[in-house]
């Protein structure tokens, strides 16, 4: 890997051998999107966006991808032609950097006007991003643990300030940078399922005890 594919109409890179977990990943029909109210240009939803980062993120964490901004520029140009399966890729075995990637999440905001403070976590984790920062988590038993699904719920709260005070403590703490969190061993599923809702499971380490 990695392999971009179209299920509607079958188009996408050609898939090669790879040595890494494959992707978790659920199934949404679109019709589920209309008349959202985060849709903005384009169809674009802040569930696409987030679905989209998720994926992303678990592919770049386990391999490199040399100059992955222009990458993703030719790619994209091919696959308006219509054959994205001819793109030849290039990565090897490693990590992307998440400072690469982050100017294009900030694009992508910015295109589509979503002043979005789920988002902006995201991406101040990206630019913030230090392996060595450790924080302390303690989730209260009553917190409600979010699915990637529920991503409407969840900012739905966001904007009306009606989310546990749990997760704007944890946002603070993702956005600078934060990489390994340490936390009760009855917890650490629960902060597994936290840090991949916030797309970004793959590029901490968890310490549980």
């Amino acid at each position: 890997m990695p392999v971009w594919y179209n299920a509607e109409n079958n188009l996408g890179l050609r898939v090669v051998n790879g040595n890494f977990v494959g992707l978790k990943y659920r199934v949404s029909k679109k019709s589920s999107l209309v008349n959202n109210h985060l849709k903005q240009n384009n169809s674009k939803t802040l569930f696409e966006l987030s679905t989209n980062l998720r994926t992303l993120h678990h592919i770049v964490s386990r391999i490199k991808i040399p100059a992955y901004s222009t990458q993703a520029t030719l790619y994209n140009l091919i696959n308006r032609l219509r054959i994205a399966s001819l793109y030849p890729s290039i990565f090897k075995q490693g990590q992307t950097s998440l400072r690469e990637i982050a100017p294009l999440v900030t694009k992508n905001i910015r295109n589509f006007e979503l002043n979005n403070i789920y988002l902006k976590t995201i991406v101040d984790f990206s630019n913030n991003f230090d392996p060595q920062k450790t924080a302390k988590i303690v989730i209260p038993k009553c917190t409600k643990i979010y699915w990637g699904t529920e991503i409407d719920e969840f900012s739905n709260k966001l904007s009306k300030n009606m989310l546990d005070q749990f997760y704007y403590d944890l946002m603070k703490i993702i956005s600078q940078g934060t990489t390994i969190y340490k936390i009760k061993k009855d917890d650490q599923k629960k902060l597994e399922q936290i840090l991949d809702f916030f797309t970004i499971r793959d590029y901490v380490r968890i310490i549980s005890n």
